[in-house]
């Protein structure tokens, strides 16, 4: 049986392996925010 998705599998893996998503710079400073974030959520809590 084929997988529906594949197509959608493999152009996401085509875009991954490209290099036109974000830099690891980027990536970084998505998780710093996202950690401050949690921290001031966990505080209010």
């Amino acid at each position: 049986m084929a997988n529906k998705f594949q197509p959608m599998l493999d152009a996401q893996k085509a875009r991954f392996f490209s290099d036109l998503s974000k830099s690891a710079q980027w990536r970084l400073a998505q998780l710093d925010r996202m950690e401050r974030t949690s921290k001031a959520s966990v505080k209010r809590l």
